[in-house]
């Protein structure tokens, strides 16, 4: 577990491009959060005066595709997933260094093949026009959408993987 000076050593440093990454998945993220809370809010309401919001599910599934993937990024990019050592802890720094390594491989090798098996619905499902029922909201942005937060967050671990990072809990 982090200690509080850990968590209070100071603000990071991200490259320029790190930065623009992070701020896209922060609003993107954000966006989704206000647009689910914002969708809820209204059927929640119409239910009550009776004047249902139809189409609020299919508004709050897509808004959750969009929270889903700003948070996985950002967990993955300030190492932030939670981790439980209680094997790893006795091991000595270098095969603490070596565990975390393999941990982030694994992450890597999960992620990898999650975007893969994306790209591959995406690829079959490309000439259908996939749409939600009622307001036709196209899963293909969803998807991409999806699909760039998980080869986002499977780089970053792959990075982990090279640097030799660990997980802080």
């Amino acid at each position: 577990m982090k200690s509080a000076q850990e968590r209070h050593a100071g603000p990071r440093v991200l490259s320029p491009v790190s930065s623009v990454i992070e701020k896209i998945f922060v609003l993107t993220g954000s966006a989704g959060l206000i647009v689910m809370m914002f969708a809820d809010t209204i059927a929640v309401a119409g239910r009550h005066i009776g004047l249902p919001f139809l189409g609020a599910i299919e508004i709050v599934q897509a808004a959750i595709v969009l929270m889903a993937t700003g948070a996985l990024v950002m967990a993955t990019m300030n190492n932030e997933h939670a981790t439980i050592k209680i094997l790893t802890s006795r091991l000595s720094p270098s095969g603490q260094q070596l565990a975390a390594r393999f941990s982030a491989m694994v992450c890597f090798l999960f992620l990898a093949l999650l975007a893969v098996a994306g790209l591959w619905i995406a690829i079959e499902t490309a000439g259908e026009s996939e749409r939600s029922e009622l307001l036709h909201i196209p899963y293909f942005w969803l998807r991409l959408i999806g699909f760039t937060g998980i080869c986002v967050a499977s780089a970053c671990f792959l990075k982990q993987v090279f640097k030799g990072h660990h997980h802080e809990s």
